[in-house]
Parts: structure tokens; sequence; C-alpha cells
């Protein structure tokens, strides 16, 4: 049931309530009391909507779609003869935000999300750091496409997940160096990225399993 203000529009022009209040009903009355019956209504929530809403003799609107903050609702009367009061009145209404959309849960989420993420990326690279230690010994394939030392070195730095610039810095060689080697493992070994070649890895030693 719709949360009604509890007074008339005309004797208010402020009030406050929570999101959990929506809908909200607001009644309002036109001052000509000669024939009421054929009095006349409009509204318009400011910074919504762009031409008043006509309600007919209906003295009430129903409001469910209000954001959190300050709405500004301006109601229009007109008389028997037709006659618009074009100034209208106002009513603020003021409307507290739920706590999911409140500045101290979007960090508290924000902060979670960004915990999960780091979890799965130190999961995903703990498992790459494992991918050689769980594989049966690579040395034949090694041998076969003539990997170097340096290259192997470089490729156990790949699977851990670490970037060029982490390579570099790790082996003291150029960033240069670093993409040559890596260039020249995928054509080895015949990929073309950090999936492939852990793939590549991997049914190696499954087949020597």
């Amino acid at each position: 049931m719709p949360f009604q203000t509890g007074g008339d529009i005309s004797e208010i022009d402020r009030i406050v309530l929570s999101y959990a209040d929506l809908p909200i009903s607001v009644g309002f009355a036109a001052l000509d009391f000669h024939n009421s019956a054929r009095n006349h209504y409009a509204y318009r929530l400011e910074g919504r909507d762009a031409e008043r809403r006509e309600l007919g003799p209906v003295s009430e609107v129903t409001l469910d779609d209000l954001p959190p903050g300050r709405n500004r609702l301006r109601v229009f009367g007109a008389n028997a003869a037709g006659v618009w009061n074009e100034e209208g009145i106002t009513l603020d209404i003021i409307l507290r935000a739920p706590f999911w959309m409140r500045w101290w849960f979007l960090i508290m989420t924000a902060a979670l999300a960004a915990g999960s993420a780091a979890a799965v990326v130190r999961r995903a690279r703990n498992r790459r750091i494992s991918l050689l230690e769980e594989l049966p010994d690579l040395q034949p394939l090694f041998d076969k496409h003539h990997i170097t030392p340096r290259e192997r070195e470089v490729i156990r730095l790949v699977l851990q997940g670490r970037s060029y610039q982490e390579i570099e810095k790790s082996l003291h060689i150029s960033l240069k160096t670093v993409k040559s080697h890596i260039y020249s493992v995928y054509q080895k070994l015949g990929v073309s990225n950090r999936l492939e070649l852990a793939l590549r890895l991997r049914r190696a030693g499954g087949r020597r399993g």
C-alpha cells in the first residue's frame, strides 16, 4: 500500500522518507470550493518530466520510481472555469538511499571484489608455477627442439605469469632480449601465446606419463 504523506501538500513543503516507503501517495486540493467537482489537477516532477502530467479531477498522485536524494514535486490546479495556477505549489521529497547504494557499502563491495580478483590471480599464478613441477622430465622435448638453458629459464617465468618487464629484471637481460627469447621458444615449439605454451608442455608430459 502506498505511503501517505499524512497531510495536504498545501500544508507542508518538505518530507524526508526512506527508500522502503516507496511508493508514496501525495494528496492536494484547489482552493476553489464553488464547484470543487470540476477542479482539475496536474503535476510535474522537476528534473524528470518535461511537461506537466494531467490528472483530471483526481486530487492525488502516487510516485513509485523516485531516485534517492531530493525530488521536487510541483502541483498545478485549475478551477471550474479552467483557469490554471501556472506557478503551482511544490513539495520537496527527500528520499534516503537504501544501504546498497550508500558510499560505505559501495566501497566495501569494491574492496571485496578486488580481494576476490587478487585471490583468483594468485591461484592462477600458483597453478602455473607448479606446472613444470607436476610434469615428467621435459628434457627430451627441450633437446629435440633445441631449447637453450636461457630459454628454459624464460619458459619457467612465462608459466609463472611474469610480465616481460618482470622477466627482464629477474634474468638481468634487456627487454629486447626477453622478447627475442620468447619469440624463439614460441617458434621452436609451434605455439603463439602463453596458454598454448602451457598446453603444449602438458601434452608432451602426458604422452610420457
